[in-house]
């Protein structure tokens, strides 16, 4: 799926227009910022680039343990962070076999529950290049401000189970169904030929 349909996707979730500042690493105090909305993209931005750039400790430091992660089949809490590792690892090995090339997230709306705490939900988009993967999902997530720094105190994800694991699911039905499609018509090729040969 191309993503035509997207306005000014890539602009949005990459944040050229300045507004999202860098922590610069994993340690110290994040920086101020004028809006919710601001936090939550930079959070967004920061586990993204745990993920593309292969950088466990910048994703793993924005999570807040234990975490609650709940979908519309019931909700999995995250203990230690062994278990979020785990959790970062099996998601890079399903991008890696989607062949997934970004995770873009796009804040829709965000909040203030108080001045540590935010309320936000974005819509991601799981990308190859310029091809959309699979049909954007939902995600809502709470934001607790520790020690100077952001971080996710639970998420939610509307649909059933793993929408990511569901794609690769789908890919990895599509792939054996056409491998299965190959060997049906050589067999049948083959049978063919073999009734041709006995007529003979």
């Amino acid at each position: 799926m191309p993503v035509t349909n997207i306005p000014n996707i890539a602009a949005v979730a990459h944040n050229t227009d300045g507004r999202v500042a860098r922590s610069g690493g994993q340690s110290g105090p994040d920086p101020e910022f004028a809006t919710a909305t601001h936090i939550a993209e930079f959070v967004l931005e920061e586990t993204r680039r745990g993920y593309f750039d292969n950088d466990p400790e910048r994703f793993l430091s924005r999570f807040h343990l234990p975490c609650t992660t709940s979908t519309f089949d019931g909700s999995v809490q995250i203990e230690t962070i062994e278990d979020l590792r785990a959790q970062y690892d099996m998601m890079r090995d399903v991008f890696a076999r989607l062949g997934a090339t970004d995770l873009i997230r796009v804040c829709v709306s965000a909040r203030f529950l108080s001045p540590s705490k935010v309320q936000s939900t974005h819509m991601s988009y799981l990308m190859r290049d310029n091809e959309l993967l699979k049909d954007p999902w939902p995600n809502h997530a709470n934001l607790w401000l520790i020690g100077g720094r952001w971080m996710v105190a639970d998420s939610a994800y509307a649909a059933t189970e793993a929408s990511v694991a569901d794609a690769l699911t789908l890919t990895e039905f599509s792939a054996n169904r056409q491998t299965n499609d190959l060997l049906t018509q050589s067999a049948s090729t083959h049978t063919t030929s073999n009734d041709h040969e006995d007529r003979k």
